[in-house]
């Protein structure tokens, strides 16, 4: 019986510990759908700062369906090759008091690119985008998928 209690509190621990690191910093880490439902977004973690790269999207090849689309709007003629699979288009967000900040987010349909900052929201996270002020932006919340 002792034995059963011991892995029983053992096992509540355990439990009690993963749900403790879910609240923190690294709870964006993961895959996440877009509010479009047009992209999937892997958002990871490379030293303290946090980062997105595009792993799908409904138009992310050219016309012939063989190829990945390029590029091919980035100001830096040098970038205008780069495959938009796999890209790394959101970068730099530190945490600070629950919210992911000085991040900058890349539109490779614009070639523009916007500071950012993220927030968790019931289970969501709410991208927001913009330029010089908070109010000259926009904000869409994504959901999870793993």
């Amino acid at each position: 019986m002792k034995t059963f209690v011991l892995i029983l509190f053992v096992s509540l621990s355990c439990i009690n510990m993963s749900a403790i690191n879910t609240d923190g910093p690294d709870r964006i880490l993961g895959t996440w759908l877009t509010y479009k439902k047009d992209g999937k977004v892997e958002i990871f973690k490379s030293g303290d700062k946090y980062y997105g790269k595009l792993i799908w999207a409904t138009d992310l090849y050219e016309a012939g369906g063989k190829t990945f689309k390029k590029d091919v709007l980035n100001p830096d003629p040098k970038l205008r090759d780069r495959y938009i699979h796999n890209f790394i288009f959101m970068t730099d967000f530190e945490y600070h008091d629950g919210v992911w900040e000085n991040g900058k987010i890349y539109d490779a349909s614009t070639g523009k690119s916007y500071d950012c900052y993220m927030n968790y929201v019931n289970g969501k996270i709410a991208i927001s985008a913009f330029v010089g002020l908070h109010i000259f932006g926009r904000t869409e919340e994504w959901q999870r998928i793993n």
